[in-house]
């Protein structure tokens, strides 16, 4: 728009009177301005410098790429309610300012996978360096000491993350958990892993050209809690027995001392406790181009969150750890994965994200 268009817009916006749109002033000069065209036309220029507008010629100007993306993002310490429904809400906020407004011990689980530090920004990426990374999530699990019931969860996955110009990678994901241990007191329960068969081979140069690395296909997810016995039954999240296992169970197993010094009794492994305990390794591919969320972004003119983790992660993490009527926290929501999780579990959810762009793609899940 022209700047005279966008005063106009501005006046109506503000409910402006006559005389406060047309008020003047004088240059020392004794040229008269308008006091709010001239506003509007500094305003730009500033935008220009900051690379937020550019000119379009005919007097026309337009807002950036990088100005839309920084509209799309909160200011801190404000929290604005995008979505509510019985199983939750959803919030357009920093993690800060979220975590500011709840109240103590009022989270089972924090069940999130925060921004990776990177050393090329990325549109989800706050552009942190490693070292402020790990300080600024260690004040996040700060911050969730207080909201977690005493028996609560934090359930955090962290990717890899290269070294600019080097095939190595670094090491703040050692460094954070180390903080969260040593330093804030948490209990690491375990070590779970995340596969992805699909993941593509990262960093290429040193993959696919160099020929150096093999194609990384772990994430890693932190168990903590507050104490070392959080609630939590793996019989919640027990999987199928594998066929040669059946077949065990309806023979049994020949007893005896094993060649390792174990001594197997005669009614070993007869016990049918519907399903096997699952391993720390959890399996799940990320590589759905037609799901029904990517159909609705697509149907609403939504440009799709570019990091989404598969459902799996979050329901293993609520089953194992909740139980119905649990309050799940993930307060880097991107595209409420964790939400739509928890409101088919019947876990309920307060969720949030910086981007309300991505905010509004997720809410789309949580429709019928």
């Amino acid at each position: 728009m022209r700047a005279k268009d966008a005063s106009d817009a501005i006046a109506s916006k503000l409910e402006l009177s006559t005389e406060q749109r047309d008020e003047c002033a004088r240059t020392r000069g004794g040229k008269r301005f308008n006091i709010l065209d001239r506003t509007i036309r500094w305003t730009h220029q500033l935008g220009k410098l900051r690379g937020l507008t550019a000119n379009e010629g005919s007097g026309l100007w337009r807002l950036t790429e990088r100005a839309e993306d920084k509209l799309e993002n909160i200011r801190p310490a404000v929290v604005v309610t995008l979505f509510e429904n019985d199983a939750g809400v959803v919030l357009w906020a920093t993690a800060e300012a979220l975590e500011s407004r709840l109240a103590d011990r009022s989270i089972h689980l924090v069940c999130t996978s925060p921004p990776y530090e990177l050393t090329r920004r990325k549109a989800y990426d706050e552009g942190r360096s490693e070292s402020e990374h790990v300080r600024w999530l260690t004040e996040r699990a700060e911050s969730w000491k207080r909201l977690l019931t005493e028996d609560g969860s934090v359930m955090l996955n962290l990717g890899d993350v290269w070294l600019p110009n080097s095939p190595t990678v670094s090491l703040y994901q050692e460094r954070l958990l180390l903080e969260l241990v040593d330093r804030l007191g948490y209990h690491l329960i375990q070590k779970l892993y995340w596969e992805n068969p699909a993941k593509m081979p990262a960093p290429a140069e040193y993959v696919t050209i160099r020929r150096i690395r093999v194609t990384p296909s772990i994430e890693n997810i932190w168990w903590l809690a507050l104490t070392p016995n959080p609630k939590a039954d793996n019989r919640n999240v027990l999987v199928d027995y594998s066929p040669s296992m059946r077949r065990t169970l309806s023979r049994g197993t020949n007893a005896g001392t094993r060649p390792s010094g174990h001594f197997v009794r005669d009614d070993a492994f007869r016990a049918d406790n519907g399903g096997a305990i699952p391993h720390c390794l959890l399996v799940a591919a990320n590589t759905a181009s037609n799901t029904r969320y990517l159909r609705r972004c697509r149907e609403a003119g939504i440009r799709p969150h570019p990091a989404r983790f598969p459902e799996a992660l979050p329901e293993f993490a609520m089953r194992l750890t909740t139980e119905p009527g649990d309050t799940v926290l993930d307060p880097f929501g991107g595209s409420l994965v964790t939400a739509s999780v928890a409101q088919r579990l019947g876990r309920q959810f307060i969720v949030g994200d910086r981007s309300r762009h991505y905010l509004e793609g997720g809410i789309l899940r949580l429709f019928p």
